[in-house]
């Protein structure tokens, strides 16, 4: 049986659909297994099952980050699912969302059997399992689905909750006082006997009929001609603007749209004005290159809609989900909606490909014209801003170029008399150095990431800048050049990092866009390059995210030759604050092992604490082991670096030079 449910388990590649199933299913097993006992190969067969399924989810990001929320200690790291750690964290979760089993649970704990715990164990994590599908929070959840179906599943789970109550003799579920908002007063809620409300949720499950809703053979064409008109407009502003490198934009040569539509379940539909439609759609895109639009649409309005296994990262390059879409409304606003919507994808397009293959001349003439936008005119290399008191501010107008480093020193060069200075650099200039510089009243830092983003961020007015500058740089760049798929996976990088939950929620998620990135920003810079992932010790407790085994030259070589860094250690912290001391620690303990070195190499959505800053210059000091802490801000640079065929090691070469300095 265990082979039969491992072989589903992999047919299934853990859809979400199987995994929501699944898991009320092992739910519902639950109570009659704690019935039958110890003395049992059915109970026995079934709880390995359990276990092996639960195992399969702790291996994929979103379910892992889910059962670890607030843990704290690795799901993965234990052998037993009866190990009484994991209940004890369970149960102070459980104390602090004030849960009114806590006392049964806690018996368990102190006097149940090993079996016991294990189920026990089991109905707390499997119950997560599928509350994580009925979050209203569509970064928790992915899914879309409908008001009356999430009640019908949250009964379901319910139930089995209760039954497994039951089978531990328990005959009521006891009183407990909850607020009441609408008359803003707590209330008291009496024992309720636990058979009664068993049969009220079972005649609830048994009444539930939603009926299927699917679209008409009248709707189904208006939104496959809405498609049909999209990419063909989207074709025509680009032969009319881009003709000579049209085939540099995603989508030109082709594209496949799939379509689903689902029954959305908001908390305040009120607050979207556009349309009183409690429609969504979602759309997912993939390039083709077939020189066509191919359009799927699903006519079935889903009550629950999987995105994860509708639009899985594999088939498409795009996803956009529209909340409260009205089919009706979308016919009337034909036109005016598809302009609108090609203008911003191409501008946004423009953007990505100017970003990539800027040069310094274009730099300079682009740098003007924008800062002239934001008041300030340059002539002779001097800078004049009016404020609104008509008086003049002068600057000093400093150009680094792309190939140009920047360093702390040759800004502090500059200085000379108290003069203002604006310094405009091509090239990014790391986070660390501009943070250095954020209060200073007298340097003025412009590169052109802040640049650009007064732009995506609608800041200025852009079209003058567009016509003049931004498409005929395009045209001549890349006329007779193929198309940069890197460019796409950069937007890609940078867009899932930013959507990355902070915290436990998005822990292992940001494991795998950390992955991504050295992968990326890397792998050029290695000879033969080669990482392995989650390496564990002989012992299983000594876990380093990823090692990447040094064969680099330039900065790769230095530490090589510095820190006898045969290989370079890589942690991946997605903490909602600064690290410390602990997580260098961790780290350092990893460089014990002379096969390593003595680098390691910390991404931190964060960045470093004080302390974590003294721990850090310590360890230098006083162990000979650097580690470095890239911040989110410095990975953003890092991947735009990469993405502009700049060397990204630049960031790492200025967080060295900050720490070795310092000591």
């Amino acid at each position: 049986m265990i082979k039969e449910e491992l072989s589903m388990i992999d047919d299934n590649k853990l859809k979400q659909s199987f995994v929501l199933e699944r898991s009320l299913y092992y739910l519902s097993l639950l109570p009659e297994l704690r019935k039958e006992g110890t003395d049992s190969t059915n109970v026995d067969s079934k709880l390995a099952e359990i276990d092996m399924f639960l195992r399969r989810c702790l291996e994929v990001s979103e379910y892992y980050d889910y059962l670890n929320t607030n843990l704290e200690l690795d799901l993965r790291l234990l052998n037993d699912f009866s190990d009484k750690r994991i209940l004890k964290e369970l149960l102070n979760r459980s104390h602090s969302e004030g849960d009114i089993f806590l006392y049964i649970d806690s018996n368990i704990f102190n006097k149940g059997s090993l079996q016991d715990i294990r189920i026990t164990i089991y109905r707390k994590l499997l119950s997560r399992l599928v509350l994580k599908f009925l979050d209203p929070d569509p970064k928790v959840s992915n899914i879309i689905i409908s008001k009356n179906y999430r009640e019908y599943l949250l009964n379901r789970a319910r139930l089995e909750i209760l039954r497994d109550y039951e089978s531990l003799s328990i005959t009521e579920i006891p009183p407990y006082r909850i607020w009441d908002k609408t008359n803003r007063r707590m209330v008291y809620v009496k024992a309720i006997p636990i058979n009664e409300e068993i049969n009220k949720l079972r005649n609830a499950i048994s009444e539930y009929n939603e009926e299927s809703q699917f679209l008409s053979g009248k709707e189904t064409k208006i939104i496959k001609k809405y498609y049909e008109c999209w990419w063909n407009k989207y074709k025509q502003v680009i032969n009319e603007k881009y003709g000579e490198i049209s085939d540099h934009f995603k989508y030109y040569d082709g594209v496949h749209i799939k379509v689903a539509l689902a029954k959305t379940f908001l908390k305040n539909p009120e607050d979207w004005v556009r349309t009183e439609s409690n429609i969504a759609l979602c759309e997912g895109r993939k390039n083709n290159k077939s020189g066509e639009v191919i359009v799927d649409v699903d006519n079935k309005i889903h009550s629950i809609l999987f995105i994860n296994d509708v639009f899985g990262e594999d088939i498409i390059d795009e996803l956009i989900i529209e909340l409260h879409f009205d089919i009706n409304s979308l016919k009337k606003e034909f036109n005016e909606r598809i302009e609108g919507v090609v203008s911003l994808e191409i501008r946004s397009e423009s953007l990505s490909l100017f970003k990539a293959y800027y040069d310094d001349t274009v730099f300079k003439i682009f740098s003007e014209k924008i800062l002239k936008f934001i008041g300030v005119y340059i002539n002779n290399e001097i800078g004049i801003r009016y404020d609104i008191r008509f008086n003049k501010n002068k600057f000093k107008i400093v150009r680094f170029n792309k190939e140009e480093k920047i360093s702390v020193e040759k800004l502090e060069d500059l200085r000379s008399n108290g003069e203002k200075i604006i310094v405009i650099s091509a090239s990014i200039i790391p986070d660390i150095i501009k943070k250095k510089y954020i209060n200073d009243n007298e340097i003025y830092l412009i590169d052109i990431s802040d640049l650009l983003s007064l732009i995506s961020e609608h800041i200025i007015d852009t079209k003058q800048i567009f016509e003049e500058i931004v498409s005929p740089f395009l045209k001549n760049k890349l006329k007779n050049k193929r198309s940069d798929i890197s460019i796409y996976r950069a937007q890609k990088l940078l867009s899932e990092l930013k959507k990355c939950p902070e915290g436990i929620k998005g822990w292992k998620k940001f494991e795998d866009i950390c992955i991504d990135i050295i992968s990326f920003g890397f792998r050029d810079s290695f000879r033969n390059f080669k990482m392995k992932v989650q390496s564990r010790n002989y012992n299983n407790m000594d876990i380093r995210d990823a090692i990447v085994q040094n064969t680099g030259k330039n900065f790769w070589e230095e530490i090589r030759h510095d820190y006898n860094a045969k290989n370079i250690v890589f942690e991946f912290k997605n903490l909602s604050k600064k690290i410390g001391k602990e997580e260098l620690i961790q780290v350092s303990d990893y460089l014990e092992k002379g096969s390593l070195g003595r680098v390691g190499i910390i991404f931190s959505r964060k960045g470093l604490s004080k302390s974590g800053v003294e721990k850090q210059r310590s360890l230098l000091r006083d162990a000979k082991k650097l580690i470095l802490v890239l911040s989110e801000n410095d990975l953003i640079d890092l991947i735009n670096k990469k993405m502009q065929k700049e060397e990204p090691e630049q960031i790492l070469e200025i967080l060295r030079f900050e720490i070795e300095t310092s000591i």
